[in-house]
């Protein structure tokens, strides 16, 4: 399983091309990101099918999975850490790019159909679980269409980001000139409300949406600071994130909140000085949503054939069929996705 991690890393190096001086300005564009989003979709793919790769019974080996397996259980929550930054980041843009008109259909636009193509996703899981003879309560299944609950596919992320999105949009409608710090204060309230409920996977990178908004809202003196202070603030990153490595405060959800933050501006500074440039990964990151949504269908309807078989036999024939039928769904989704909410949004502001 080494090879996978070894292939998207080769991949990865042969895209990067060193910025000539002055040449920052796109370290985070929408074709960038797009691409970081490709990356780090493809680790949380990695992430997903280990472990149906572990129930299955597959005897691991230190020469053939060790770094496999040491840089997904390492890697953690941060794997998700720039979904959240950048969606963060593209909100706050937008807002200062349309002001009140962005709100207005914030709602239909956003935050509805979201829930809509997650909860059409949620069904192909019921179905597919039906066929497989799985039963699941009705009351599973109905706080599985909101991400409460799950019935075989990937729900927490789904869940966390509607509420930050939920979160901008009330605090835009309390106080517009206040969104950056309502939002905030939103999340970390929805933070401790969690934590009674939910693991701490749900709620432990959260703030890393939070920490999109404040750059994008400071993005001129940031972009000033960084470009006069570069080496200053890859060592300030760098000492901040090895401090919570090292005591262990990242355990506590408020310190792993932090240090996701650290790890969201580290990539922004590595994008700074460098550009990755690969229409694979590029497509990967446009169709971030599918992608990560439907990934799971075919590792749970695969691995089901003769009861792991096929993981636990043919290991690399289960990856790479999985990795196939999710692009294939993900290029497919188009056809079914929801856009737009049509209901009348505008008279929900003024």
């Amino acid at each position: 399983m080494n090879f996978f991690i070894l292939i998207l890393f080769v991949i990865i190096i042969c895209s990067c091309s060193p910025k000539r001086v002055g040449g920052w300005c796109d370290y985070i564009s929408k074709s960038q990101t797009d691409v970081i989003k490709g990356i780090f979709i493809i680790i949380v793919f990695y992430s997903h099918i280990l472990g149906y790769i572990e129930k299955s019974g597959y005897t691991f080996s230190v020469k053939y999975d060790g770094i496999y397996l040491f840089f997904i259980r390492h890697i953690g929550q941060l794997m998700v850490v720039m979904f959240l930054f950048y969606s963060g980041f593209g909100v706050m843009s937008s807002l200062e790019a349309k002001k009140s008109i962005y709100i207005k259909t914030f709602l239909c636009k956003r935050i509805l159909p979201t829930l809509a193509n997650f909860s059409i996703a949620v069904v192909f899981f019921l179905i597919s679980g039906l066929l497989l003879n799985h039963s699941f309560k009705f009351s599973r299944i109905l706080l599985s269409l909101i991400g409460w609950e799950s019935i075989g596919n990937s729900n927490w992320y789904i869940f966390t980001i509607l509420l930050c999105y939920i979160g901008f949009y009330l605090s835009y409608l309390a106080s517009p000139k206040r969104v950056a710090l309502l939002s905030f204060l939103f999340s970390v309230f929805i933070i401790i409300i969690l934590s009674f409920y939910k693991p701490s996977y749900w709620y432990n990178t959260i703030l890393a949406f939070n920490a999109g908004i404040f750059f994008k809202k400071h993005t001129k003196k940031i972009q000033y600071y960084i470009n006069n202070h570069y080496d200053k603030c890859l060592c300030f990153i760098l000492i901040w994130g090895i401090f919570f490595i090292i005591s262990k405060l990242n355990i506590h959800y408020i310190g792993y909140n932090l240090y996701s933050i650290a790890f969201a501006l580290l990539i922004v500074l590595l994008c700074w000085k460098i550009r990755i440039r690969n229409s694979l990964l590029q497509w990967f990151g446009i169709h971030l949503f599918p992608l990560y949504i439907y990934q799971r269908l075919p590792m749970m309807l695969l691995y089901e054939f003769e009861g792991g078989y096929i993981p636990k036999n043919h290991t690399y024939i289960y990856i790479i069929s999985c990795f196939i039928i999710t692009i294939i769904i993900a290029y497919l989704y188009k056809f079914w996705q929801i856009k737009e909410i049509s209901i009348n949004c505008k008279k929900l502001i003024r």
